[in-house]
């Protein structure tokens, strides 16, 4: 299934209902407009009702100036307004589960140095090491709690496999996560062990990439559990980290994961499209985790976000480093 045909946009893990504006059309003054000239082209009207009418033309000009400039101001785009939805989605995340607060972690080694060649802040051992609580549901992490200042790369399914990607990865030594859709692993298997050996390291992401919530409990073991074992064939070393399709899940959904050994459902704070970094609270923060896709806009995606890590001083670290 083409990732571009299911949604248009970056944050395709968010439900429509999510998307206000789509289809809607904002004809500012167009009524008020349409009454004026009705009142000034009247024959039978007098000079000063004549008069009036123009007077009242010139003030509805004016509202509907007025009516533009507040239209402009307060109505997002509808890219800016998925946007701000997914943020409200994400730091929202539903149904009942472990929040990234209550994840505990330990301290050891030194966090991220300073700036490589690339000006890029480099990661070497983390300061922190998550603990993530066991159960009979997996945990769900947006954001790894540490204060070290690194982010976390997750780009999803599969569908663009761009070597120039690839190089810009091994350039830069920048690590990143591969939330891979099956059957975009089974047409690009070289790529993707490139992808590997390039700093990548892929984790699960379905087989179909259908909405979890409406699958049967055998679905899902399908959906989760059979593709972490073929995957685990496949490229040498089995997923332990989920993100479900649309960023839509259930609690069966964090208990079938769970179930086949995934250490957390992985979801973000921030996400990348048309060479725009969208973020939950504007800023980067320490432990945020990014989500992207394999499509043609990702290598503009990836200079935008490694600018405004640069900008902001942080590295772009391995998340299995931090949680795995």
């Amino acid at each position: 299934m083409p990732t571009d045909a299911r949604t248009p946009n970056a944050l395709e893990h968010v439900p429509t209902r999510v998307e206000l504006f789509d289809g809607e059309r904002i004809d500012a003054g167009a009524t008020s407009e349409t009454s004026a000239l009705d009142v000034i082209a009247d024959p039978q009207e007098s000079a000063g009702v004549t008069r009036r009418a123009w007077t009242m033309l010139l003030a509805l000009v004016v509202i509907g100036s007025i009516a533009v400039v507040v239209v402009t101001l307060t109505v997002p785009d509808r890219k800016a307004t998925r946007t701000a939805a997914a943020g409200a989605a994400t730091r929202g995340e539903q149904s009942p589960m472990v929040g990234d607060d209550n994840i505990a972690t330990t301290t050891s080694g030194s966090g991220p140095t300073t700036a490589s060649e690339s000006g890029l802040a480099t990661a070497v051992a983390p300061s922190t090491t998550v603990k993530l609580p066991g159960g009979s549901a997996a945990p769900v992490v947006s954001r790894v709690p540490t204060t070290d200042k690194v982010i976390f790369l997750g780009i999803d399914d599969g569908m663009v496999r761009d070597p120039a990607v690839l190089e810009f990865f091994r350039t830069n030594k920048i690590p990143f996560t591969v939330f891979l859709t099956k059957n975009f692993a089974s047409v690009g298997e070289g790529f993707w062990k490139d992808a590997v050996a390039a700093g990548g390291v892929i984790e699960g992401h379905t087989a179909t990439h259908p909405d979890l919530r409406k699958l049967s409990w055998n679905q899902l073991n399908n959906e989760i559990c059979k593709v972490a074992d073929a995957y685990g064939k496949q490229f040498g070393a089995r997923p332990t980290l989920f993100r479900p399709p649309y960023g839509l899940y259930d609690d069966r959904v964090r208990a079938t994961a769970a179930s086949c050994g995934m250490k957390a459902i992985v979801m973000w704070k921030g996400a990348t499209n048309d060479g725009r970094l969208d973020l939950a609270e504007n800023v980067l923060k320490p432990g945020d985790i990014l989500l992207m896709h394999w499509r043609s806009d990702l290598l503009d995606n990836l200079k935008v976000v490694v600018e405004r890590c640069k900008e902001q001083g942080f590295a772009i670290a391995r998340l299995q480093s931090y949680i795995g």
